[in-house]
């Protein structure tokens, strides 16, 4: 096994220990091979579309970041959106919630442009067709 190191701000490690706590994994490294795998696992699911399908792509995330989420993201977009929901969370954060339809290939690549940003905290996928 390699061992690796890795810097995080006080954030991610509180977002750690209450991990590890909850899942009551005692063991860091575990608690990373598990989370890995986990994104892994999504990351697979995602890869698996095939053809045309509709999507429903959630994202949390900081709602005061530098970014010019909705204008200078989606404008690229090869896929149609169907839907766009934003709501407030609170003064730091919200969510977008986008309805997606085209080729998978564009889906996979709108998904993995969300999921770059700084100001996405977590986004998840749900394939409806």
């Amino acid at each position: 096994m390699k061992i690796i190191s890795f810097s995080l701000d006080e954030k991610s490690i509180e977002l750690l220990e209450r991990l590890k706590k909850n899942l009551k994994i005692s063991n860091t490294s575990e608690l990373i091979r598990k989370a890995l795998i986990s994104l892994d696992n999504e990351l697979k699911r995602l890869d698996s579309l095939k053809g045309y399908a509709t999507v429903v792509i959630t994202c949390l995330r900081y709602e005061n970041s530098a970014e010019d989420f909705l204008h200078t993201k989606t404008r690229e977009l090869k896929a149609d959106i169907i839907s766009h929901l934003h709501q407030c969370i609170d003064e730091k954060k919200s969510i977008e919630l986008f309805v997606v339809k085209g080729s998978a290939e564009n889906l996979r690549e709108f998904y993995y442009l969300l999921q770059s940003l700084k100001s996405v905290e977590s986004i998840s996928l749900t394939v409806l067709k």
